[in-house]
């Protein structure tokens, strides 16, 4: 029976995020599933071109702008649009509306699934529709609207305004948001190691295969995963207030080095070096793990060859999309609207490093501490050389936060609930031996005063 409540649980978290996002539209009279979201039209119907070709049996690839007869966009879900309509005998809207709803089904649910199993209760099932509803404060700046308009085409809304597309962003969000989910479990529940090993290569694997989908949404799931990993290396090191310094100094180096390596580089070349102030924790994990890390690394790059490959390509032959691409980007960045949108989450993650640092629990303090700098850092992109469409980075860390975040505030909130003297239960990374929160592990963690947890968390 109680696998019946958590079972049926889940399943309406999953129904009621649905409702929540498409319920007034099932409410209209008019409603059908032929109907398209022309939602910046000229975007969605470029995708939906790739989908109606492959379902038309169209396999050329021809890329929706220039039509050369080479894609190099990241094309994976329109063609599996297009091959699942063909298969079943429906229309191609009808795939796209179904599919795109079918997919947020499953991610609700599985994140549902992840709150049972981190807080033991069935009823945590239905908070994961939650998330997803809020709102970016943008009435405050928008005279009243539920989005707040930028310089150029940029816009800034909630997770809804992203998931309410249906597009390959959605999917690739859901993907790399499962992903993410899956290596909570495996850092925080898993307890032997070839479990968290499984877990951990099967969520490698996933956040590569997002490269195929869209670009953005990939760049975000390895920046969230590489500075969350990076901050726990650094929380857990021995000589941690070192590794921080040259983290921050790292930080220094991207906003005045960037802008002269974009200008050689270009600025998709430029994302990556984003990445560089969270090697000095990665490499501390690395070497703790005996290498599993890069493993793990391994099988997100091969995962994600197929498109970064032919994007490389499509650099050096001067596409034409990825040259409009590259150019059409500018006036895009956040500013203050971003600092205001992100207090919906930025007072939760605080909570959750507050309870870190008082808890001595590294993983509560590398998760805020590492979406924190990953969220700064490619909403800043236009400062430090890459250039490419901050707004879109700053939304989709929005919705990564909002689809990672309940886990950590339901393992917080049954701690504390537990009382001042329960222990905090962490699975170490492959390779070490002992609880990073109860002060013993392997990676020298002890217990280090407080308030000098509490400057490096500041400092990180």
């Amino acid at each position: 029976m109680k696998y019946l409540w958590r079972v049926s649980a889940i399943v309406a978290a999953g129904v009621l995020h649905v409702l929540f996002q498409a319920g007034i539209l099932f409410a209209r009279s008019d409603f059908s599933w032929n109907s398209f979201r022309s939602y910046f039209a000229g975007d969605q119907l470029s995708y939906m071109s790739m989908v109606v070709n492959t379902y038309n049996g169209q396999l050329s690839n021809f890329e929706p702008f220039t039509e050369t007869g080479v894609n190099n966009y990241p094309h994976l879900y329109y063609v599996l649009l297009g091959l699942g309509a063909r298969v079943l005998g429906i229309e191609p809207l009808q795939a796209w509306s179904a599919g795109g709803l079918l997919v947020q089904f499953l991610l609700v649910c599985f994140l549902a699934t992840v709150l049972v199993v981190v807080g033991g209760r069935a009823w945590l099932a239905l908070l994961a529709p939650l998330p997803f509803i809020l709102g970016t404060f943008s009435f405050l700046l928008a005279a009243n609207a539920w989005f707040t308009g930028l310089a150029s085409h940029a816009v800034l809304w909630g997770a809804f305004g992203t998931m309410f597309t249906l597009n390959g962003e959605v999917f690739s969000l859901c993907l790399g948001g499962a992903a993410l989910l899956l290596l909570v479990l495996a850092w925080s529940w898993a307890k032997r190691p070839w479990v968290r090993i499984v877990l951990a290569s099967v969520a490698s694997l996933m956040i590569g295969i997002t490269a195929n989908v869209q670009t953005y949404s990939f760049l975000i799931v390895v920046f969230v995963a590489v500075y969350v990993v990076g901050a726990y290396g650094i929380v857990t090191a021995r000589r941690r207030w070192w590794l921080a310094l040259v983290s921050l100094a790292l930080v220094g180096v991207l906003f005045i080095v960037g802008p002269l390596i974009a200008h050689d580089a270009g600025p998709l070349a430029t994302l990556f070096l984003g990445l560089v102030p969270a090697f000095p924790g990665l490499i501390v994990v690395a070497i703790r793990s005996r290498g599993l890390l890069v493993l793990f690394i391994g099988l997100s790059v091969l995962a994600a060859a197929p498109q970064v490959v032919g994007t490389a390509l499509g650099i050096v032959n001067h596409d034409p999309f990825l040259t409009y691409r590259v150019v059409s980007s500018n006036q895009l960045g956040v500013g203050f609207s971003g600092i205001l949108g992100s207090l919906a989450l930025l007072l939760p993650l605080l909570g959750i490093l507050a309870a870190g640092i008082w808890r001595r629990s590294a993983l509560w303090v590398a998760y805020p501490v590492g979406v924190l700098a990953s969220w700064v850092i490619v909403s800043s992109n236009d400062i430090w050389g890459a250039n490419q469409e901050p707004y879109r980075f700053w939304l989709d860390t929005f919705v990564m936060v909002c689809m990672t975040i309940l886990p950590f505030a339901v393992m917080v909130v049954r701690s504390l609930l537990a009382g001042p003297s329960a222990e905090v239960e962490e699975s170490p990374i492959a390779g070490a031996t002992a609880d990073v929160a109860s002060g013993s592990t392997a990676a020298g963690v002890g217990r280090p005063r407080r308030r000098r947890l509490v400057v490096l968390s500041v400092l990180g």
